[in-house]
This record gives structure tokens, sequence and C-alpha cells, in this order.
């Protein structure tokens, strides 16, 4: 028993602590395997010393904090918890703190193996002469003494004289433990699983939303090219079918104006001056010696009558220039014709068609942009009118 009534061997001494390490991790490690009297860093005891054989036995190379415990029984005796805060208290060194990478429960860091060397002295005559017996860091358990030998003999007596009831009470430990690691280990899985599955999901979940915003743009950007080719098709149908109706209209006033001088046919003072002057007309623009002029069957004899007064207009403009005029008597103009004459000279080879028709067509060519303005008013988009 030692000085602060504590069982021979129920002190563990631990190497290795993280500086991380606190008082709560390490009681809550090792009390799992049966009642802790105190906690020091570094060294630590239990209250029995199958306590501490099952700590050391089953947290021996036990990670914490990314560090592995050495676990082994501590050797020699030590001063109590009580004991190294009085000697602090009193400005000697301290015992214990979390400086070093040993640790203990309820005493210093590694007491044992920082003590002084003691030394023993004989003298002998007149000299003096010193025998010096030190420990120091590099003393190794398999060094032990008679006494650590008997008192592990005796531990080992008392382990073997358990009953079933502390048996089973250490099973239920051992298995508790197991437990506990087993457990620490599935939350620590599922938790490692539960991650990448959400970092997984949060990458396929990204990169489909952005496949679909590119689908969707593309469609968006195909069907707004579709409303435009829709709407520019729209508007150049609704155009073509305002021009179309225009048109139709320009061409029903030029069929009404031509039925309009096709009357004249009918007052013979009139429709004879017109031809006399369409017949001299395509003289002066033919100028040649040789013409033949055709008409409608039924204005024969009323153009043959005409032909000398225009050839006399001919030579009074051109200076007596000798010309020959003659009407075609066997080929005529279409009956359905308004009226007028058609002119050829060179065999053929030369034409001026002065027929009313014709004459309509000239001039409602040269006067459309007239009618239109009068019809449908100025046309914005067009800028010359010339």
């Amino acid at each position: 028993m030692s000085r602060y009534s504590r069982q021979a061997g129920a002190s563990l001494y631990v190497r290795n602590i993280s500086d991380r390490v606190r008082y709560e991790d390490l009681k809550r490690l090792f009390a799992k395997h049966g009642r802790i009297v105190d906690i020091t860093v570094p060294l630590d005891y239990y209250t029995h010393p199958r306590d501490a054989e099952d700590a050391m036995r089953y947290l021996d190379r036990y990670r914490l904090h990314n560090r592995e415990l050495e676990i082994e029984f501590a050797r020699g005796d030590r001063k109590t918890p009580s004991e190294m805060r009085t000697r602090e208290k009193e400005g000697g060194p301290p015992g214990g703190g979390r400086g070093g990478r040993g640790g203990g429960f309820g005493g210093g860091r590694g007491e044992y193996r920082r003590r002084s060397s003691r030394s023993r002295s004989r003298s002998r005559g007149g000299g003096r002469r010193e025998k010096s017996f030190s420990r120091d860091r590099s003393f190794s358990p398999r060094h032990e003494s008679r006494q650590e030998k008997s008192r592990s003999r005796s531990r080992k007596s008392e382990i073997m004289g358990l009953s079933e009831t502390d048996v089973a009470k250490q099973i239920q430990h051992m298995i508790a433990f197991i437990q506990q690691e087993a457990n620490e280990k599935v939350e620590e899985i599922e938790a490692k699983a539960e991650e990448e599955f959400n970092i997984e999901k949060s990458r396929l979940v990204s990169q489909q939303r952005i496949k679909i915003m590119e689908y969707y743009d593309k469609k968006e950007k195909q069907i707004e090219l579709q409303r435009k080719i829709q709407h520019s098709n729209l508007l150049n149908q609704s155009r073509l079918s305002v021009l179309k109706a225009r048109d139709d209209y320009i061409q029903t006033l030029k069929e009404e104006a031509r039925k309009q001088l096709a009357l004249l046919a009918q007052d013979k003072q009139k429709y004879s001056t017109i031809l006399a002057n369409l017949i001299a007309q395509g003289l002066f623009i033919l100028m040649e010696s040789d013409v033949q002029v055709k008409c409608r069957k039924q204005d024969f004899e009323l153009v043959q009558s005409l032909i000398p007064d225009a050839v006399r207009r001919y030579k009074q403009e051109f200076n007596n220039r000798e010309i020959k005029c003659v009407i075609d008597d066997k080929n005529f103009l279409n009956h359905d014709l308004a009226g007028g004459v058609e002119l050829y000279a060179q065999t053929g080879k030369i034409k001026v068609a002065n027929t009313i028709e014709a004459r309509l067509n000239m001039i409602f060519q040269q006067i459309l942009p007239e009618i239109r303005r009068k019809l449908f008013g100025i046309n914005e988009h067009r800028k010359y009118y010339d």
C-alpha cells in the first residue's frame, strides 16, 4: 500500500500524450475500466490493480488525438497529488503539467524518471570515497527490482483468484469498451460516408443544373429565332398582301380607263382627229421612206382616208422629204382593241405601236407614282420620287 492509500500496481504511466489532451479526455477514456482516484497529467492510478491492468491491456497503443499512447505500470513510489500541490505552493519544482509527452493520474510527469541521483559515501582512512547510485531516463521495465517482481507475482495471484462476479464484471467492462469503440467507428464511418455522399450529390446536382440551364438556354434561343423568322414571314406576307391589293385596285382603275377610251370610237369626229395624230406621230418616230400602216378592220376606210394628210404633215416638217406610206389591207389589228394603228418599216423589222391601249400603258406607267400618292398617300419608305 502506498503512502496515499492505494494498492501496489494501481498506478499507470502513460507516454506519448498529445498536447491537446485534457483532464476530461483521460478520465473519460480510462474510467471505462474502473473508478479512478485522481488524474494528474502525466501519471494516473486506479483504486484496484485489476482495473489498471485492464486499462493497460486494452488502451496500450490506443490512438488519442492522433497520438499512440504507450502505457506501462509506474515503478517506485511517488508523491500524492496533495503532496505535489503542497510542494508547488512552497516554491518547489512542479511535479506534473501539460508541458511534456508523458501523463498520469495524480502525480507529476514521470516523476520516477526525473529523480536526482542518490549517492552514498563511505570514508576509509584519511581519504574519502564516494559511490553513487542513479536512475536515468533510459531505465527500462526489464531491470525491475526484486520488490517489483514480487508485486507482479502477487498481482497475478490476485487475478487467478478472481471470483465469478469479478470475472463477469471484467468481461462486461471489456464488452462495453469494445462496443463503445465499435459505435465510435460506426459513427465515424457513417459521418464520412454522409459527407462524401453530400459532396458527390452537390457535385452531380450542380453539374446537372448547369446542363439543364444550357439546354433551356439553347431552346430559348431557338424559340426566339423561330419567333423572329415567323414574325418576319408574317410581316412580309402582310406587306405582299397590301401591295397585291393596291396593284389589283390600280389595275381595276386602268381597266376602267380603257373602257372609257373605247367609247371614243363612237364619236367619229374626235376619233378621226386622234387617228390622224397617231399616224403622223408614227411617221415622225420612224423617219423611214417606206412605211406600212396596220389598223382594225372596222377602221380601214377611215385610216386610208387619213394617210394623205399625215404624209403632208410629215413633208412639211422634214422639208418635203419623200415618203411612201401604204395601208396593210391583208393583216388587221384585233377588233377588241379600243383603236389606233401600228406602223412598220424595213419589212416589219421596225415597229411602232400607236394603239390607244399602248398609249394608255405608256402614260399609266409615267404617272403611276402620282396615282399611288393620290390613292394611298406618301410612302414613308420611299426616298426618291423622280
